[in-house]
């Protein structure tokens, strides 16, 4: 009976919204309000393991939209170790819909440990996990810290033996796709590893200075 009411509150308040086109299946989960965004999911083939990214924050709740980092990272798991995968999860480490960076300087910390709950189920179901959410615009407005307590919150909140990044920032943070904000490009990433560096050299170790 325990197990029945924690699955009921995990899907409370929340649409599942699932439609094929062409040869992808899309899939997403939003909060009634359509204010936040948990879990973006691309499909190109079911029968393949799936990459999950981390980023900041969902763009919008468009089912069909595909932003800059979908379609990079889409691009980038039809790469990694030969194109072994056949879709990605795009999960958020805030779900805060915002239309651009800056509105995620007003986030507080709604819905985050619900947002956590849907993390840690659909790590369960990925093959590796890539965290690139950056500091940049929380740098700049001088709430570095509260950027750091959150994200450190998060990560204890999340038993996996070995997240991968990009690279990582002064901060601690990983840095985030795009490369102005410290982040390395993916395909250095992928050249980097065809010239020998192993992927277990990217494991992310945040180191905090709390």
């Amino acid at each position: 009976m325990e197990n029945k009411i924690e699955q009921d509150n995990f899907k409370k308040s929340v649409i599942y919204h699932h439609q094929k086109i062409d040869n992808y299946t899309l899939f997403s989960v939003i909060s009634e309000c359509q204010k936040y965004c948990f879990v973006t999911e691309r499909t190109w083939n079911a029968s393949k393991q799936k990459l999950a990214f981390i980023g900041l924050y969902p763009q919008n709740s468009i089912l069909t939209y595909w932003n800059s980092e979908l379609l990079a990272y889409k691009e980038f798991s039809q790469y990694l170790d030969g194109g072994i995968y056949g879709g990605i999860y795009m999960l958020n480490l805030y779900p805060l819909i915002c239309a651009k960076t800056s509105d995620i300087l007003q986030y507080d910390g709604e819905m985050f440990d619900k947002n956590i709950s849907y993390i840690r189920h659909t790590l369960n179901k990925s093959s590796k996990v890539f965290c690139a959410w950056g500091d940049s615009v929380f740098r700049r407005a001088g709430k570095l810290k509260w950027h750091t307590n959150m994200a450190d919150h998060f990560l204890k909140s999340i038993p996996l033996d070995c997240l991968y990044s990009f690279g990582v920032l002064k901060s601690g943070h990983p840095s985030h796709l795009i490369s102005r904000d410290g982040g390395s490009d993916l395909f250095f990433f992928l050249e980097s590893l065809k010239r020998g560096k192993k992927l277990k050299d990217y494991c992310y170790q945040p180191n905090f200075n709390l």
